[in-house]
């Protein structure tokens, strides 16, 4: 029987979601379209060589959210400190967050360049870059990281996983339509087993 192993995020449910895919090789290149159809309709998808993948993609898409709402929470509580009003600390920080990835994801310029072209030398921004190297901001998101996939992996030996099994589906409607009402179908999806954020 083909199997996809999916691991989609909670972006998914506005249409801003990522899937990781992991085809089995009795998976055809009729039933990938299929899978790859079906969570395209939420956003974006990747398929991954080795089912391991899932794992590391777990920790970057499927747990990520959760981490940058972690940064966004502390953004907005240093701007309180500051003695800026909730609500509008709450408002700067969605704003500036959602504007930060539109002008990435809209001009296609490396992230880096982005961030070299707001920092000034001698500037605010390079001071307070300062403070975040100093320390070792990205050490720690490699910590959070590291434990995050090795919390994936003991998971992962007591489950398996989600799948979607998609032997003898032809149209992606039947996928969707089956996978949610179909006791009988072909087509199962194991989501609330998913390793969780």
């Amino acid at each position: 029987m083909g199997i996809v192993r999916s691991m989609p995020n909670t972006p998914a449910s506005v249409g801003a979601g990522f899937t990781a895919l992991f085809a089995n090789p009795f998976v055809t290149s009729e039933q990938r379209k299929i899978a790859e159809s079906f969570f395209n309709a939420c956003g974006k998808t990747h398929w991954v060589t080795k089912e391991a993948g899932i794992d590391k993609s777990t920790v970057v898409t499927g747990c990520g959210p959760a981490f940058v709402y972690e940064m966004m929470q502390e953004m907005i509580r240093s701007a309180e400190n500051l003695g800026i009003e909730p609500a509008t600390a709450e408002l700067m920080v969605m704003q500036t967050v959602y504007g930060a990835v539109k002008l990435a994801r809209n001009t296609g310029t490396p992230i880096k360049t982005l961030q070299h072209h707001i920092t000034t030398p001698g500037g605010a921004t390079e001071r307070g870059l300062e403070e975040f190297r100093k320390w070792q901001f990205g050490g720690t998101m490699d910590l959070v990281f590291q434990a995050t996939e090795a919390r994936c992996k003991q998971l992962g030996a007591n489950t398996s996983g989600n799948s979607i099994a998609v032997t003898d589906f032809l149209k992606p409607p039947q996928v969707f339509s089956q996978a949610q009402s179909s006791p009988q179908s072909n087509v199962t999806s194991n989501l609330d087993n998913r390793p969780k954020p």
